[in-house]
């Protein structure tokens, strides 16, 4: 009796043991595999921050009919290319991308991000043509390709991530980004063309080629002073600086 006792004590310690050490074991996998993770994770945020180009990690959310930009990570490049700290990248919020992005082309972005946020583009990525900010306050012409990554439910906020690489002339010597630029510009102008009333685009098309404001006003039988209302509006409406950069945008965008 005292036999079997301590055969069913030794056995039930036995079978404690192993589960102990099955635990053991299990959380010592489990140190090993986060250990390894971190590692993994630390090794490729090394690659990332040493990376040429520009990587981003974004949520785009529509606020108030509005989509806007925060950012949630970007690489050593990026921060360099702004002169900016992570510390004032997070206090812009959802500012971010207005404020690295040139006001012109914000329009455009504006348009691609309300196209992309939606369910059925979920890992599929799409070329961003724009310019970006220097840390000296100039702009160059930047190319990347962005991919919805993951939404939260209800769709209100949309994680993706960029790669951007800087426009060069060895860049500029590929039909299919000559063909991506010009595409963009036909948008830029679409979008600045839709801020123009019909009166304005004659007048404009007119101005542009070559002609006075006495043969304008004969043409379209309208006072001299309202020709010079409207192509004031028009250098207003396109931020542009002066009646010259108004010709030169006309031209720019086949309006002629």
């Amino acid at each position: 009796m005292k036999y079997k006792v301590a055969n069913a004590f030794f056995v039930t310690f036995t079978q404690l043991f192993k589960y102990e050490f099955m635990a053991y074991k299990k959380a010592s996998d489990v140190r090993k595999e986060n250990a390894l993770l971190k590692a993994e994770i630390a090794m490729t945020k090394n690659i990332l921050d040493n990376d040429p180009g520009y990587i981003f990690r974004n949520v785009a959310e529509n606020i108030n009919g509005e989509w806007l930009v925060r950012n949630t990570y970007c690489n050593r490049t990026v921060l360099e290319a702004l002169g900016y700290t992570r510390e004032k990248i997070d206090a812009t919020g959802h500012d971010f991308a207005r404020q690295i992005v040139h006001k012109d082309d914000y329009p455009l972005l504006h348009e691609k991000l309300r196209k992309l946020c939606c369910e059925e583009n979920v890992g599929k990525p799409d070329v961003v043509v724009c310019r970006c900010k220097n840390k000296d306050n100039s702009y160059n012409w930047v190319i990347g390709n962005c991919m919805i990554i993951n939404y939260t439910k209800g769709q209100t906020q949309w994680e993706m991530v960029c790669s951007v690489n800087p426009v060069t002339r060895e860049t500029l010597k590929d039909p299919k980004m000559l063909d991506l630029m010009k595409d963009y510009k036909r948008l830029i102008c679409k979008l600045s063309k839709d801020k123009l009333t019909s009166c304005e685009l004659k007048v404009l098309k007119l101005l542009a080629t070559g002609e006075s404001v006495k043969r304008i006003e004969t043409l379209l039988k309208i006072k001299e002073s309202t020709i010079k209302f409207h192509k004031y509006n028009m250098i207003h409406k396109l931020g542009l600086p002066n009646a010259l950069a108004l010709v030169t945008w006309a031209h720019e965008c086949w309006i002629v």
